[in-house]
């Protein structure tokens, strides 16, 4: 049996039914993979947002370059002073047959002290220049006695040195020794020598905690004594070869020591050999007490052209030690 609809009723189904297609589209064809083709590369995560001090960091650092450059090309001095009062005990051999002018006016005594440190270092890139000046002087008395000059020195060096590849530099030095008071016969500030020289060098440093440094340098050396009596011979210009080394060792705040060996002799005369060996050692006990120890020996072979009588003055080891005690205070 079949059902006839009127013809309203079926424009109203006809009606609903455009409707409900156009709502609902055909559903996609699924994509025919091939198992040959590689898979798929995953996407990239979004990047994460930077704080805002990280953008910065980068325009810091290179503003702490610039600060480093400016540095750099200004340069750097660090300077450190010292003065001391110390009791100390000396004791010497040969100093009456000595032609190192401090040990030459030395006494075995106990006397007081007065000594003066001060260094100044420049830094600038490849460029290094040492400044130091080492002042003492010590007054003794014995019992129904005045008092009596015992310690005498001035000591003073400038090394420049440029570092072309390290550990190696080339350097010029200027320095002078000499004593402060008047012997009989003598002026203020004699006898001394004056020295100037240049050469190659090696340093090596921070080998140890907490600073050290190893220095070697050979060189042309120029010196020249001066003094009232001395004789013309003695006052002549030296020229010939030098070799130093020097250790020094920061090896706590409060402790530090050195050695240095130091030669020099003559081209006309490559016999005549000067030999000079400093050492000290400073225990900085509290900020104002210090101990020191302080060693300084030479010696001087005869030069072919030795004046008549001065056979005394060579071919001995002279030397100085010091035991200090005494109150330090920075400049």
């Amino acid at each position: 049996m079949t059902m006839r609809l009127p013809i309203p009723m079926l424009l109203v189904v006809a009606s609903l039914a455009a409707l409900t297609g156009a709502e609902q589209p055909p559903a996609a064809e699924a994509p025919v993979t091939d198992p040959a083709a590689p898979a798929p590369t995953p996407a990239s995560p979004a990047p994460a947002a930077k704080p805002a001090g990280a953008a910065a960091a980068p325009a810091a650092k290179a503003q702490d370059e610039d600060e480093d450059e400016d540095k750099d090309e200004d340069g750097d001095w660090f300077t450190t002073g010292r003065l001391g009062f110390f009791f100390t005990n000396v004791s010497e051999r040969n100093g009456d047959r000595s032609n190192d002018p401090s040990i030459g006016g030395t006494n075995s005594s106990t006397t007081l002290l007065v000594q003066l440190d001060l260094s100044a270092l420049y830094l600038r890139g490849p460029w290094r220049v040492d400044n130091t000046l080492l002042v003492k002087y010590g007054r003794q008395r014995s019992e129904g006695q005045d008092w009596v000059e015992n310690t005498d020195l001035v000591d003073y060096d400038t090394v420049a040195s440029y570092t072309w590849n390290e550990p190696h530099f080339w350097y010029g030095a200027v320095g002078a020794d000499t004593v402060i008071t008047e012997d009989p016969g003598d002026g203020v500030f004699e006898p001394g020598i004056a020295k100037v020289s240049a050469g190659y060098g090696q340093r090596y440093e921070d080998m140890l905690p907490l600073t050290d440094r190893l220095e070697f340098r050979l060189g042309v050396r120029a010196q020249r004594r001066w003094g009232s009596n001395l004789s013309d011979q003695q006052k002549e210009w030296e020229v010939g070869p030098e070799f130093i080394a020097r250790y020094e060792r920061q090896q706590t705040t409060s402790l530090r020591y050195w050695l240095q060996y130091e030669a020099f002799a003559e081209f006309e005369d490559m016999a005549h050999v000067s030999n000079l060996v400093t050492a000290g050692l400073d225990l900085q006990v509290n900020p104002f007490l210090t101990v020191a120890l302080g060693a300084r020996a030479y010696y001087e072979s005869a030069p072919d052209d030795a004046v008549a009588g001065s056979d005394a003055l060579y071919d001995n080891w002279s030397w100085r030690t010091e035991t200090l005690v005494g109150l330090t205070f920075a400049l």
